[in-house]
């Protein structure tokens, strides 16, 4: 069963609906006790219909935040897509916001949140990933390779925020955005001078 594309409403209606689903079901059991089925149930679709949408429960909890993110960015900015320090800093800030709501929702370590603390985690630095990837490739000359320095600043990004959101002593946001640009800056430097931003 092919679906048709992702900005068909009935296939935007159709994967809000299992995104609703599983975001219930997570407020009342635990992630290793969710199925396909569970989800497909509580959204009254047929297990079909979620193969048809997404490959396993993994890939529509990665939608989901994905689209949560997107959604927090947006409300923040509606031009944070154009390449910036002010844009770079709000996606450090609404990232810190993001994962300190997550780490205060669930309890780190706890062996039924592993699996899904893995794959949100993972989706997030992806999406920070992709970000700054398509950030640079804007306005990069190919020999810039601008994989790497996605793949260094996505990962300064995440991994600072993740460690400071569960340190016991947490910086306010805007502090912890201003100390993350000025370490990312100097490695998106060269790029935001070929864009023409200073």
């Amino acid at each position: 069963m092919s679906i048709k594309s992702p900005d068909d409403p009935r296939v935007r209606r159709t994967r809000k609906l299992l995104q609703q689903s599983l975001n219930a079901l997570l407020a009342e059991k635990e992630w290793n006790d969710i199925s396909v089925q569970d989800i497909a149930v509580r959204a009254e679709v047929n297990r079909a219909t979620f193969y048809a949408h997404f490959e396993d429960k993994y890939a529509l909890l990665s939608y989901s935040i994905q689209e949560q993110f997107r959604d927090a960015l947006n409300r923040r900015s509606a031009h944070w897509v154009t390449f910036s320090p002010e844009n770079v800093r709000l996606l450090i800030l609404v990232a810190y916001e993001f994962l300190s709501a997550f780490v205060g929702h669930c309890v780190p370590g706890k062996a039924q949140n592993m699996e899904e603390q893995s794959a949100i985690f993972i989706s997030l630095q992806t999406q920070f990933y992709d970000r700054v990837l398509i950030w640079l490739t804007s306005t990069a000359r190919v020999e810039k390779k601008p994989e790497v320095t996605a793949m260094a600043v996505s990962w300064a990004i995440f991994g600072t925020v993740l460690q400071w959101t569960r340190s016991e002593r947490r910086l306010d946001a805007n502090t912890a955005a201003d100390e993350i640009l000025a370490r990312v800056l100097p490695m998106l430097a060269p790029y935001l001078s070929e864009a023409g931003v200073r």
